[in-house]
């Protein structure tokens, strides 16, 4: 869906981590089906196509040109626009910022790309929209590298010594606790599962139905998992219907689902007789 051309090799220290993120926005912006290409340049470079396209004859930091002009913010099948980004820019504006490389790069690359989908800054409201759609897809994607980094880290802690297949879970309520859990394995092959481990041990705590917000599963695996059955019984018994459900791979790559994707046909205490 997006190629970075770096033929100078200037990022090759932050290359994949800015896939990742590109991955990422990408998703939340629910872009589909559409392609676009973001290129590192030189100054010389984004002058000369800021003199040639905009008649402005100094660099700047990021351009972006879509492939056509849109009225709404919207995407399509077919080749959004490109990107370009000046490398020696980018580099001061992240010692000037007090930020890494990497997160300057990001910015940069989501501002263009917001822009190649028809969002704008010339008056003051769409300047609100564009700025606050930046912050959040940002402020979330930091969320979630934090986020990923305790998953792996409790994968560790499964025990999973016969299917060899750890799960962890990290349950937040809406008091922003964090509850943690790993699947159990034993003998028989009676399991505990990472969720419910989480759920329960929440539970346990003092919370109640509907207290949770989001819970997030990691596999030690390249695919992304689902939670089982038995598990999705128990999200029914406790969780609301705007709980996020967040699975990851072991990379950190994520999809999001709704308990009513999750859970379309409930079995609740209305069906006790």
């Amino acid at each position: 869906m997006f190629q970075i051309n770096d033929e100078k090799k200037y990022i090759l220290e932050e290359i994949n981590d800015l896939k990742d993120f590109i991955s990422f926005a990408i998703a939340n912006l629910e872009i589909k089906d559409s392609f676009f290409e973001v290129s590192i340049v030189t100054e010389e470079e984004i002058t000369n196509i800021n003199r040639s396209y905009r008649n402005i004859d100094h660099p700047t930091d990021v351009l972006s040109f879509a492939l056509e002009e849109r009225d709404s913010v919207t995407t399509s099948k077919t080749f959004l626009g490109e990107i370009y980004i000046c490398y020696k820019i980018a580099c001061k504006q992240a010692v000037e910022f007090n930020h890494s490389l990497l997160d300057e790069l990001c910015f940069l690359t989501l501002h263009g790309l917001l822009h190649l989908l028809g969002y704008n800054h010339l008056v003051e409201v769409e300047e609100s929209l564009m700025f606050d759609k930046q912050k959040q897809i940002i402020k979330q994607y930091k969320k979630g590298q934090i986020m990923k980094e305790e998953l792996q880290k409790l994968l560790e802690k499964s025990y999973s010594p016969y299917y060899h297949f750890p799960v962890a879970c990290i349950l937040v309520t809406k008091d922003n606790e964090k509850h943690i859990g790993v699947n159990v394995e034993n003998a028989s092959g009676l399991c505990m599962c990472a969720e419910r481990n989480a759920i329960y041990g929440a539970i346990s705590k003092g919370y109640k139905k509907k207290d949770f917000k989001e819970i997030h599963i990691m596999s030690k695996s390249n695919k992304f998992i689902k939670p089982c059955f038995v598990c999705r019984q128990v999200f029914t018994e406790f969780f609301d219907n705007d709980i996020k459900i967040i699975c990851y791979n072991y990379d950190g790559d994520l999809i999001n689902y709704s308990k009513e994707q999750l859970c379309p046909y409930e079995f609740n205490d209305g069906d006790l007789v």
